[in-house]
C-alpha cells in the first residue's frame, strides 16, 4: 500500500497594515522638475538633471515634450552667462 504524501496548507504571508495617513504621498520626477523651476531664477538643464538623476538631453526632452504640451503652465528659456536657464509661469503671468 501507498501513502500519498500531502502538504501543509502554505501560511499566509504576513502584511503590515499600513495606515493611509501614515503613508506620504510619492512625488513624481515631473513635479520634481516643475518646483525646481517655479523658482524665479528658474533652473538649468544641469541642475535638473542632477535632481533627479537624467541626462540633459533627456530634460530638454521633456520640457519640450511634456511640459510644453501642458495648458496650465509656460516654460520660459532665457540665456544669461552662457548657460540656460528654464523657468515655469503661470499663463496668467506671460500675458499681463
Amino acid at each position: 500500500m501507498t501513502t500519498k504524501k500531502t502538504r501543509a496548507p502554505a501560511a499566509a504571508p504576513a502584511t503590515e497594515q499600513v495606515s493611509p495617513e501614515a503613508k506620504a504621498p510619492r512625488e513624481t520626477r515631473s513635479q520634481t522638475l516643475v518646483a525646481l523651476m517655479r523658482v524665479e531664477a528658474g533652473a538649468t538643464a544641469a541642475d535638473l538633471g542632477a535632481a533627479i538623476g537624467w541626462q540633459v538631453h533627456s530634460i530638454r526632452g521633456f520640457i519640450a515634450g511634456t511640459l510644453k504640451k501642458r495648458t496650465d503652465i509656460t516654460v520660459v528659456a532665457e540665456r544669461k552667462d552662457g548657460a540656460t536657464r528654464y523657468r515655469v509661469v503661470d499663463r496668467a503671468e506671460v500675458s499681463a
